[in-house]
């Protein structure tokens, strides 16, 4: 005979979600605090623009002229410009760097909008890395002076990561680049999210219950077939950790 999960699940009817859906878990990814919060460089810091190979300043925060008058942030105005490092540890300098509180065993996209400003293609060969270990393949703008997003997702195995961001090409030019509005989300699937709207609620526990009552494969949360604690469980736990 199954337990009925009704008085467990009804305490937890009113919780809120703990982690907003969407929320972007990067500190100043956007750079619009003008004192360049977490922004964190292997580059050179050089406010007053470009000096050197391997250098970085934050437009308009910093005094140096921006590589491109564009930002990508919707009513923004900061942006990290980047003169690409051309020696050969190209590949290991970070050229922005965060660590981040996450949750082991949650999916994670790490995005950003690049914007290679050199004539032509190829002004950067930029790669994602999680704890120095690649997440996605080295790629380079097709179209000059245009914002691109790239991504990567990944499984936290720890509960802080470092998120990088490296150009690997070594090369002195065409390697000039701005960055803008990098996003960490956790796109772990929300399982007690039963109606699908993106939040966890009454709503969420009403179709539980019914499915569970049912014998629905929707209660059959932890997939074995049958439908127990085991199944009330996973819904708690999901429920109570809210929707990434």
């Amino acid at each position: 005979m199954r337990m009925c999960p009704t008085i467990v699940l009804l305490s937890i009817g009113f919780l809120e979600c703990s982690v907003a859906p969407g929320q972007n878990l990067i500190v100043n990814g956007d750079f619009e605090n003008p004192d360049l919060l977490g922004v964190n460089s292997e580059y050179v810091h050089t406010p007053g623009g470009n000096a050197i190979e391997g250098s970085w300043w934050i437009s308009p925060w910093d005094p140096g002229t921006p590589w491109d008058p564009q930002q990508h942030t919707i009513g923004g105005v900061g942006a990290m410009n980047a003169n690409g490092d051309d020696s050969a540890v190209a590949g290991i300098k970070k050229v922005w760097f965060q660590s981040i509180p996450v949750i082991p065993g949650h999916t994670y996209r790490f995005g950003v909008w690049a914007l290679g400003t050199a004539a032509g293609a190829g002004a950067y060969s930029l790669r994602l890395d999680v704890n120095n270990v690649a997440i996605s393949g080295v790629f380079s703008p097709t179209t000059p002076r245009v914002y691109t997003e790239h991504s990567a997702e990944f499984v936290a195995d720890t509960s802080t990561v470092e998120l990088s961001i490296k150009n690997v090409s070594g090369i002195t030019f065409p390697n000039d680049f701005m960055l803008d509005d990098l996003t960490l989300v956790d796109v772990t699937p929300c399982l007690a999210d039963l109606t699908g709207d993106g939040e966890v609620d009454f709503l969420d526990v009403s179709a539980f219950l019914s499915a569970y009552d049912d014998s629905d494969s929707l209660a059959d949360l932890n997939n074995d077939g049958e439908y127990d604690f085991l199944d009330i469980s996973v819904f708690l736990d999901s429920y109570t950790s809210g929707c990434p």
